[in-house]
């Protein structure tokens, strides 16, 4: 195992009428060979959003991470706003003029263009579940910069950043091992999501590497395909072209907006026969 030099790690459970993420998302720089970028791949949708445990459908394999201009965007948090699944905003920012050597001016130009087209005031739920994290390289040196609840920023040269300590066992346990990285990776996710009931993390892993020159590789399960607009996300789901798991009678039906949501109680009985 290379010597890791920094960890970032933002842990998101937010929620959404349309789609919701429960993400951990995690950016470290290692001491030899570049930067790694890891988010796990699941959507769930909710009964109740203010209830985590009102999961009532969920798919795995799920885009969360991004090409941002010459860097790498990766969001945890609500996946769509204003009608536009995250993927095709980040797709539009690329396609405007603005460009720039600095990941932090990069990152900043983005949220402003975020915040100009979907204000927080007209959005404040969406603003204040949704974090982000950017990672590239600049003048030859690795960088990490990130946005988290409530608009705090970061620039991580060095040290550590973390905003759930559940995660630092983890950390610790299988990145210190001499194993790969991608199975020690891929072990660190999946014990977290069993040891802590992360119902909303969970899915395959996609690990993304910057080297010297950002050249981007996706080295570890690429979801770029997966990059759908909220219209072909509705015909995916319902042609079934995408594998949807339903945990309540009727499930498809409610996703697409055809059939009422039932009232949590309902949820909670239909639980409890399982």
């Amino acid at each position: 195992m290379k010597t890791i030099l920094l960890f970032l790690i933002l842990i998101q459970s937010s929620l959404s009428s349309i789609s919701q993420t429960g993400t951990l998302t995690i950016a470290f720089i290692s001491s030899d060979d570049g930067i790694y970028i890891v988010a796990d791949s699941r959507t769930s949708y909710l009964i109740d959003e203010s209830d985590f445990s009102s999961v009532y459908a969920s798919y795995d394999s799920n885009r969360k991470i991004y090409n941002l201009k010459q860097f790498v965007l990766a969001t945890s948090g609500r996946g769509s706003i204003g009608g536009y699944n995250f993927n095709e905003i980040v797709e539009q920012f690329n396609a405007t003029g603005f460009t720039d050597t600095s990941l932090i001016v990069t990152f900043r130009t983005f949220i402003s263009y975020l915040k100009l087209r979907f204000p927080p005031s007209a959005y404040p739920d969406w603003w204040r579940e949704n974090a982000f994290i950017g990672g590239g390289f600049v003048n030859s040196r690795p960088h990490i910069v990130g946005i988290g609840k409530g608009l705090e920023f970061w620039d991580i040269d060095q040290g550590a950043v973390m905003n759930d300590p559940r995660v630092e066992k983890y950390l610790i346990k299988y990145l210190s091992k001499h194993i790969p990285l991608i199975q020690a990776l891929d072990s660190l996710y999946t014990e977290f999501e069993i040891e802590e009931n992360e119902s909303l993390i969970g899915g395959p892993i996609s690990i993304y590497k910057i080297t010297t020159g950002n050249i981007i590789k996706c080295i570890y399960n690429d979801f770029s395909n997966r990059s759908l607009t909220n219209n072909q996300l509705h015909d995916a789901i319902m042609n079934e072209t995408i594998k949807i798991n339903y945990f309540i009678p009727f499930g498809k039906e409610v996703l697409l907006g055809l059939r009422a949501k039932p009232n949590k109680e309902v949820l909670k009985n239909i639980q409890q026969k399982k």
